[in-house]
């Protein structure tokens, strides 16, 4: 790993380690009044639970998705393409930033919107898990995606819909989402396969 990838990676590090932090202090709070577990105005910051595990899985401990994604689901040679070390940062890192901010602004006020950053993060599990099962190997994040992605992100989304604060549509707009999410970032990772095929041969390659 360049010294320019392993920065890219520190980064990541520590903004998915702050949304550990995050994850930590959300279920200590929980803990203190149990209550919260059933509050409209808190079940939807249950997200930071699972982003904050799942990117930690992913990054840190035992870490190596970006290698993984690129020698294994995209069998490429080269370790940093077709999805660089830099290119997580900005498509992951940076995302759930950004999803802790629309979740901060609309909070409840839009359903629609923030179960889509709920249902972004199902499918991602959902993903995890699938390819776990079918083709019998372990994906850095596949462990918090069967045990918090999966569960947590569902029980986040039936809690509003069967209580009456989401309506179908709701949901099914936050799902759409959360399919059009990973469509787009699939389609960039393939467009850049299609333009650059050579380096998925070039095990020295290193592109940021």
């Amino acid at each position: 790993m360049t010294k320019t990838d392993l920065r890219w990676l520190r980064a990541t590090q520590l903004l998915n380690g702050s949304a550990t932090i995050g994850a930590l202090a959300m279920i200590g709070l929980v803990l203190q009044e149990p209550a919260r577990l059933y509050s409209p105005d808190w079940v939807i910051w249950q997200i930071l639970i699972i982003g904050g595990f799942h990117t930690f899985e992913e990054y840190t401990f035992p870490g190596g998705f970006v290698r993984w994604f690129n020698l294994h689901y995209f069998e490429s040679k080269n370790e940093n393409f077709p999805l660089s070390i830099k290119k997580a940062f900005l498509t992951d890192a940076l995302a759930f930033v950004a999803i802790m901010g629309v979740i901060a602004l609309v909070g409840t006020r839009f359903y629609w919107l923030s179960l889509g950053a709920v249902s972004l993060m199902f499918i991602n599990g959902a993903w995890h898990a699938l390819d776990t099962i079918t083709r019998g190997r372990y994906s850095p994040g596949a462990l918090s995606a069967i045990l918090l992605n999966m569960p947590l992100g569902g029980y986040i989304i039936y809690f509003y819909l069967s209580h009456g604060y989401a309506s179908i549509i709701d949901v099914a707009l936050a799902y759409t989402i959360g399919l059009l999410g990973h469509v787009l970032f699939y389609q960039t990772v393939r467009s850049d396969v299609q333009t650059h095929p050579e380096r998925l041969t070039k095990p020295s390659a290193r592109q940021s």
